[in-house]
């Protein structure tokens, strides 16, 4: 599991709050970027809170290393597997149309990862819908003092 701290901002009728964090270099790799809102050099994430964490509360969020390291995978190793494969394929095209592999193999290696960077996108989209691709709040470290009265 992947951990991060932060504080609660503000708490949904949905089920989610929004928690203030830090940002780190686990986000890169996160299939939920778009459910971040950048908040000068911290940003604002929609968690799971079924924790009934409060407003002002100082948590701890989780987000499974499984999810992680598929949506990792899904956004470097994809990309990157579909451009040597374009590249690939226009060295073994080019001399069969005739023509000099070396414009071939570069027109198709970006063509490829433009394909594949529409692909990833909307995956990544789909994945963000899915519970267990969004963090969660894990525990409270420390309640909010809220005045009485």
């Amino acid at each position: 599991m992947a951990f991060e701290e932060g504080i609660v901002t503000s708490i949904s009728d949905d089920g989610t709050a929004q928690v203030r964090v830090a940002r780190s270099k686990a986000c890169e790799g996160c299939a939920s970027q778009g459910s971040c809102q950048n908040v000068g050099s911290d940003m604002e994430v929609a968690a799971i809170n079924r924790i009934a964490a409060g407003s002002g509360d100082r948590v701890v969020l989780a987000m499974g290393t499984g999810a992680l390291i598929k949506a990792t995978l899904l956004l470097y190793v994809v990309p990157i597997a579909a451009m040597i494969i374009g590249a690939a394929v226009g060295q073994w095209l080019g001399p069969v149309l005739g023509m000099a592999p070396t414009g071939i193999s570069a027109g198709l290696a970006f063509a490829a990862l433009g394909v594949a960077v529409w692909i990833v996108r909307g995956l990544a989209n789909r994945m963000a819908q899915r519970d267990d691709y969004r963090p969660r709040i894990h525990r409270v470290i420390e309640r909010a003092v809220h005045p009485v009265g």
